[in-house]
């Protein structure tokens, strides 16, 4: 189950503040890495995935290639709850993981089974992860995105701020939702990547 808040960004100086900040609430803040994302969104020609709110996507985080089926997703208090499944592939497998009997890609399988599945939305991401802990223990992770959506050969740039639970849960979630809105005046996001990505490039 992923539950997470996301925001837009539109005042880079939000990413530089968040950056230097050592506590939001009772968590204390770490960096944990940074790293350059390349997303590929898969559907068929009528966008079935989308208007059922899911998604299939192709990851490339360095050396590892991660298929991942997002369920649609549950949107309350500014907070998003969805089923997900992972497949780890090798690179040797990417020109046919569509047909394999991957969990994530039966899953997508599930909405429709008759149609192609094709590439439909690439995603260029920077992402600086921070984990916010108590005690030691990473309760959630905080993603600064900023990276470019690309369609057909059309572009668009976005910035997002993503905070994914771990070991805490949708209560505490909402209070630091509450907190980051709060100060900085953040607009909370309704729609998952893919979704805000082809309504951007329609």
């Amino acid at each position: 189950m992923e539950i997470e808040a996301k925001f837009i960004i539109r005042d880079p100086a939000v990413f530089q503040d968040i950056l230097k900040l050592e506590r939001i609430l009772d968590y204390d803040l770490m960096f944990n890495n940074e790293q350059l994302q390349r997303d590929t969104y898969f559907d068929t020609e009528d966008l079935d995935l989308l208007n059922s709110k899911s998604c299939l996507r192709l990851r490339e985080k360095g050396r590892k290639w991660v298929v991942a089926f997002k369920a649609p997703e549950e949107y309350a208090y500014d907070i998003f709850q969805r089923q997900e499944s992972q497949a780890e592939i090798s690179h040797n497998e990417l020109d046919a993981f569509l047909t394999k009997t991957v969990e994530p890609v039966q899953e997508a399988r599930k909405i429709e089974r008759r149609k192609n599945l094709l590439p439909v939305l690439m995603v260029t991401n920077h992402r600086q992860r921070i984990n916010l802990l108590r005690n030691g223990e990473v309760y959630f992770e905080m993603a600064l995105d900023e990276g470019v959506f690309n369609r057909a050969g059309r572009e668009r740039q976005f910035m997002e701020l993503e905070v994914e639970a771990k070991a805490g849960n949708k209560t505490s979630l909402q209070r630091i939702a509450r907190f980051l809105t709060k100060r900085y005046e953040l607009t909370p996001s309704r729609f998952s990547k893919y979704e805000r990505g082809m309504a951007l490039l329609a």
